[in-house]
């Protein structure tokens, strides 16, 4: 990948941006066993290969249950703790072929005013971030969010939504001008079968 767009580059700019500011470091660490039965939900409502075609996942990420290492300096502990946080998970994945990275990252929390509460929050921080966020419609997930973010040579789209206390984001980031690279609309339909997919789930396991 190119030096000025790495993974760690397309965390830390990213939406949700305390969960996925963490992401390239948290899944380098050992992190604290989670319950089994969070742990189980949350590895199952990550993106699948087929959700995402082309892209692939180097190594195997970790359930964290700290609000302090969830947050990595860049959410304030008290407001996770205050909405509720209880577990996150969040996965890399790079594309050869596209030379570009995504992201998927689900974290839970005790409620589904927490998830969307959370949300809120973090979007609020990333208008005031930095970086030029404008925002997209996504069809197909309630609620959703879609936003993309511009700078330091790349390009990245995101897509946040919660289901019931399960609050997700997904995205990819491609060098900008790149002849090659993931587009929008297979972010959005990667975002909607995901949602698809987690939100049969939770029905059916009600």
């Amino acid at each position: 990948m190119n030096a000025h767009l790495t993974r760690s580059r397309l965390a830390a700019v990213a939406v949700v941006l305390g969960v996925l500011a963490g992401t390239s470091i948290a899944l380098a660490r050992v992190a604290a066993p989670a319950p089994a039965a969070a742990a189980s939900t949350l590895y199952g409502r990550l993106l699948l290969p087929r959700e995402l075609p082309g892209f692939a996942s180097p190594i195997c990420p970790r359930v964290e249950t700290d609000g302090s290492r969830w947050a990595l300096g860049y959410l304030p502990v008290d407001q996770l703790r205050r909405n509720g946080f209880v577990a996150g998970l969040g996965e890399e994945l790079h594309s050869n072929s596209l030379d570009a990275d995504a992201v998927s990252v689900v974290a839970l929390f005790k409620s589904t005013d927490g998830a969307q509460t959370e949300l809120q929050d973090e979007l609020a921080a990333a208008r005031r971030g930095p970086a030029g966020l404008t925002t997209f419609p996504v069809a197909g997930i309630p609620g959703a969010r879609g936003f993309a973010l511009a700078g330091g040579g790349s390009q990245e789209y995101k897509v946040a939504f919660t289901d019931g206390p399960y609050l997700h984001l997904a995205g990819i980031g491609f060098v900008a001008g790149a002849v090659r690279h993931p587009s929008k609309a297979q972010l959005v339909a990667a975002a909607a079968a995901l949602y698809r997919r987690v939100h049969a789930q939770r029905t059916a396991a009600r």
